[in-house]
């Protein structure tokens, strides 16, 4: 039992490295993408850049030469007449403000190129810090599967005897099942019972008042002073549990785990065990939790049942109107039948097993059917 426990956490953990391994490169890819889109727009920046300076040295060359031979002033003042004056001080202002605005177009280049290669810089960490993660993670995958593969090879070499324990288990479950189905019957038949006798009360009843109506005032007053076999108490306990039924229900996917702190190894349903490669029908999950840990109510309502089930330990059933809630492996418990129980409050302490804590938690509905308790919990 604990080695199929350790070999199920194991598989898991592989997987989730697994998953874990291929987010790493879809983002290490993105990041390529985007490297080398910015390196792209980085060049074409760098090039505009080039081409604006040669451009300004050029004119600046030239305006240098032409300013010796020609001072300004007397360039403009040699015209010929006032308009060619004009054309020319215009034409001197356009050079002079076409060199400011070739300043400003580099100093906006130059700030676009440092801008690109600042964010370049920073992609480039995020891909060698996501490297470095991958790593990390393909070495913790790499030990994982030398440990699963070192399992199996115990298992191999203890097939017979591990066959045996899966086999005690299944029988366990089976058991553990077939109890709870026993529970559920004469539950049923219980209430039958009671809706049988409380029809045949009310049939006497409404016979006996039909008979009242001849007989003298006195004896129908005696008649009316009967007590019904259902109280008014019991007929307000109802209706508090139709509303918990209610509260039950709408807080699917929001219930609190069982424990404190834990780990589902064993998920509801079919599933294949890592050991045997075979199918198992699981009725609910199984937590592993801390040693020591204690199992809590994920809702308030009644406590149905508490018995003892060899293999299974204490096993506590909570009602929550229609729908309850099983809690199976518990070394000692902490509540009895008929006792109310709130959301949280703990009920037993689980049962320690191969150094290892693990709960064996089920949910029933109105029908008794098993649900997946992983669609009710917030875990």
């Amino acid at each position: 039992k604990g080695t199929e426990n350790e070999l199920q956490l194991i598989t898991r953990t592989i997987k989730e490295t697994n998953n874990l391994i291929f987010y790493i490169n879809s983002e290490i890819d993105g990041l390529n993408r985007d490297i080398s889109s910015l390196a792209t727009e980085r060049n074409a920046l760098s090039r505009k850049l080039t081409v604006a300076k040669e451009e300004y040295a050029n004119m600046v060359s030239k305006n240098f030469v032409f300013s010796r031979q020609f001072s300004p002033v007397l360039f403009i003042f040699s015209s010929k007449n006032f308009s060619q004056g004009m054309r020319r001080a215009r034409y001197l202002l356009e050079i002079s403000l076409y060199r400011r605005k070739q300043v400003e177009q580099i100093k906006k280049l130059n700030k676009s190129v440092a801008d690109k290669e600042a964010v370049l810089q920073r992609y480039v960490s995020q891909k060698s810090q996501s490297l470095q993660q991958k790593e990390q993670q393909h070495k913790k995958l790499n030990l994982r599967k030398d440990e699963k593969n070192r399992l199996l090879s115990t298992y191999n070499q203890k097939e017979k005897e591990y066959s045996e324990t899966i086999r005690e288990e299944q029988q366990r479950q089976k058991k553990l099942n077939d109890l709870i189905r026993q529970k559920v019957a004469e539950e049923n038949k219980k209430k039958a019972e009671m809706a049988k006798k409380a029809a045949e009360e009310k049939k006497r009843q409404d016979k006996n008042k039909a008979k009242a109506k001849t007989t003298e005032k006195t004896k129908t007053s005696a008649k009316a002073s009967e007590k019904p076999v259902i109280t008014e108490k019991e007929y307000k306990q109802y209706k508090e549990d139709r509303q918990l039924t209610g509260t039950f229900a709408k807080n699917k996917g929001g219930l609190p785990m069982p424990v404190e702190s834990g780990l589902i190894h064993r998920r509801f349903g079919r599933q294949t065990n890592p050991l045997t490669n075979t199918i198992e029908n699981n009725s609910g999950i199984y937590i592993v939790a801390p040693n020591g840990a204690d199992a809590r109510a994920v809702f308030e309502g009644t406590v149905f049942e508490v018995m003892y089930e060899p293999g299974s330990g204490y096993i506590v059933w909570v009602m929550h109107g229609s729908y309850s809630t099983v809690y199976a492996q518990l070394s000692i418990f902490y509540v009895k039948k008929g006792e109310k129980v709130k959301a949280r409050q703990k009920i037993g302490r689980i049962a320690q097993k191969n150094n290892k804590s693990e709960l064996n938690f089920y949910i029933l509905n109105e029908n008794a059917s098993y649900e997946n308790p992983e669609n009710w919990l917030s875990h």
